[in-house]
């Protein structure tokens, strides 16, 4: 008893209910790893035997075997914060340091953070192959989402972004009030009522985002 199906370099388990028998396969197709024991090699069809002996005779059953190919190993490609391997596999799923990422089973992703990332495809007979990973070391954070709340404020204000950031208070003459380094809050607990004009920048030294925020007490 067992699967009658196995991927290229896939095992499988197979049982029998007499003791003490011999294992053998028919072409190398498939392998023998062991006691009952059966590896995919290259696709196509193979047999197993299981023979019984005895002071009666000799007895033997045999179990056909299907070895599936795999598919093709993809290869990433990156556009951005965009990762993506060609269409056409049965099943797709991403990883992030070889943990699995939650509903990531498009044949693209977007990154949300740096890391090494690789995708596991499989084909229609759900034989799987992973991508070699790639690392992401410089992702690139979109401007357009970088939140700063609340305003108006009293001491804090928060900025939401997928790194800290470098931002310049102003008041609204162009004066510079404050500038603070790698932060994601600015405290103006210390500022006069009034609005300030805001200008972020990343680490290097590139304007990201510019707003107006209002002090009130």
């Amino acid at each position: 008893t067992g699967n009658t199906t196995v991927c290229v370099n896939e095992t499988i388990q197979l049982s029998d209910t007499l003791p003490a028998g011999k294992w053998t396969v028919f072409n190398d197709n498939a392998a023998l790893v062991g006691t009952a024991y059966v590896t995919g090699q290259t696709p196509g069809n193979d047999t197993v035997m299981y023979k019984v002996t005895n002071v009666c005779g000799v007895d033997s059953v045999l179990w056909p075997i299907s070895v599936f190919p795999l598919p093709e190993i993809p290869a990433i490609t990156r556009v951005k914060n965009t990762l993506t391997i060609p269409g056409g596999y049965t099943l797709y799923l991403w990883t992030l340091n070889g943990n699995p990422i939650a509903g990531a089973t498009d044949s693209s992703y977007t990154v949300t953070q740096e890391g090494s990332y690789w995708v596991q495809v499989a084909n229609p007979y759900y034989c799987v192959v992973s991508s070699p990973p790639v690392t992401i070391t410089d992702f690139e954070c979109n401007p357009d989402e970088i939140r700063m709340f609340p305003s108006p404020a009293s001491t804090l204000i928060m900025i939401d972004w997928c790194r800290p950031v470098n931002a310049r208070l102003m008041c609204i003459d162009g004066k510079t009030v404050m500038y603070l380094k790698n932060i994601n809050q600015i405290d103006i607990s210390g500022l006069p009522n009034g609005i300030y004009q805001v200008s972020l920048s990343d680490d290097r030294g590139n304007v990201i985002k510019t707003s107006r925020i209002t002090k009130l007490q």
